[in-house]
């Protein structure tokens, strides 16, 4: 039912043209997001590590003892401290087509997770929640019909408009064990849930005609888990430096899909009798990640993604869209000058940077929906404890341009409040 209102969404075939909406006032525009998280179960989210998002990584092979780090479970198998983070963020989207620009912003609050050390250096518990995807967007476009026999020779004006909000949250509680001092492994299951409500209205000029409003509330649930490996080695070229290896592969996920649609009619919501019971599975995913730490103050990180998108199948979706297997390689570094300059803020600070490039998994008349970005960011280490505070950036365009798709524009701002402390810990008496 959805698909009634989409199928002119994207392509700008006709004489209509149908793009992100420009709205009458600036409250209107903390209210949107990416046009492209329609399909699916919206946006897939990457964000696993504050320290690797401003390297453009995930963070599969980035071992930091101060910091958690939920992208790959073998990286809670050497826990010291427990550690914790949560994040908040600010999105901003500039989109626009062959016709029309539109700028919309969100603020919202990322990830949340805990590490707690049950056996310090060999077991650790993780626990965290976090966004899965995200659907969020705001779709207009205008059109006239004839009016027939209610108004002789004339023509009536009409707006339609689709929005969409929610996506799904991922509730994951994994174990990290050490089997070795370089070799490491874990496993976390999760429950994946959420709702996603999409409004599709059409609003008449004149009161001769009724305006219509459908809702549809999607709501999902299902089960799925990650399986990590990580193993590192040091004094490979020098006697300080060190690398490692970390993999991580997330389960096909199994979820209940179950859409109701709701008529407005005046006043009231009307839930119709249309219904939708189905059952999606997301698809598998791996990712592999290197990091070499040639001294103390520098750290160079590549990862590669994979998850095959390509045998998804939407609930409904359109013969003009398919899913593709999504790629996603990302190149980052890190940069630490503390004892190396005088002993001034700037040089307390940890600096990272890095470039990602995610192919997509959207395929629209032959073309990849793909993303490119730019990283940046700088860590602030406390001086009493050994948390931190992280403040990351990015830029990125998605789409591939051109008259007949939508290109955004993202300015991302992510800070995150690294807790690090010696909690649990059996102190010994001297």
């Amino acid at each position: 039912m959805k698909n009634v209102f989409f199928v002119l969404l994207l392509f700008i075939y006709g004489q209509n043209a149908f793009s992100q909406a420009q709205f009458s006032n600036e409250r209107d525009r903390w209210k949107s997001g990416s046009v492209y998280s329609y399909f699916g179960v919206g946006m897939p989210n990457h964000f696993y590590s504050s320290q690797a998002a401003a390297m453009g990584l995930q963070g599969v092979s980035l071992y930091n003892p101060y910091s958690n780090n939920g992208s790959n479970p073998a990286l809670w198998g050497y826990p010291v401290f427990t550690t914790g983070v949560a994040s908040l963020y600010v999105q901003s989207y500039d989109a626009k087509d062959s016709n029309q620009n539109a700028a919309f912003t969100n603020v919202g609050i990322g990830s949340a997770q805990i590490l707690f050390p049950v056996e310090r250096n060999r077991l650790g518990l993780n626990i965290s929640l976090q966004p899965y995807s995200t659907v969020g967007y705001r779709i207009q476009t205008q059109n006239t019909i004839n009016a027939g026999d209610l108004l002789s020779d004339a023509d009536v004006s009409y707006l339609t408009e689709q929005r969409g909000v929610g996506g799904l949250n991922k509730l994951e509680a994994g174990i990290g064990f050490g089997i070795t001092k370089g070799i490491s492994v874990g496993f976390a299951p999760s429950l994946v849930f959420g709702l996603i409500e999409r409004d599709n209205e059409i609003a008449f000029d004149t009161l001769l005609f009724q305006n219509v409003e459908f809702k549809n509330r999607e709501s999902l649930r299902g089960f799925g888990g990650r399986a990590g490996f990580m193993a590192n080695k040091s004094s490979i070229f020098r006697d300080e430096d060190n690398f490692s290896l970390g993999l991580s592969y997330e389960l096909p996920t199994k979820v209940d899909f179950k859409e109701r649609l709701y008529t407005r009619y005046l006043a009231d919501e009307v839930e119709l009798p249309t219904r939708t019971d189905a059952q999606q599975t997301i698809p598998s995913k791996l990712t592999a990640g290197v990091a070499y730490r040639p001294s103390n103050w520098f750290l160079i990180s590549g990862e590669v993604s994979h998850q095959a998108w390509g045998g998804y199948k939407d609930v409904g979706s359109l013969d003009q869209v398919s899913f593709v297997d999504q790629t996603t390689l990302g190149l980052g570094a890190e940069l630490t000058i503390k004892n190396r300059r005088p002993n001034k803020f700037l040089t307390q600070l940890i600096y990272r940077g890095g470039l990602s490039h995610d192919s997509g998994y959207l395929k629209f008349g032959g073309q990849n929906i793909s993303t490119t970005s730019i990283h940046g960011g700088f860590g602030i280490p406390s001086r009493f404890t050994s948390s931190s505070i992280d403040i990351n950036f990015s830029y990125g365009v998605r789409g591939p341009g051109g008259d007949d798709f939508v290109t955004e524009k993202i300015f991302l701002t992510r800070i995150s409040f690294n807790l690090s402390e010696p909690m649990f810990i059996r102190r010994k008496l001297q």
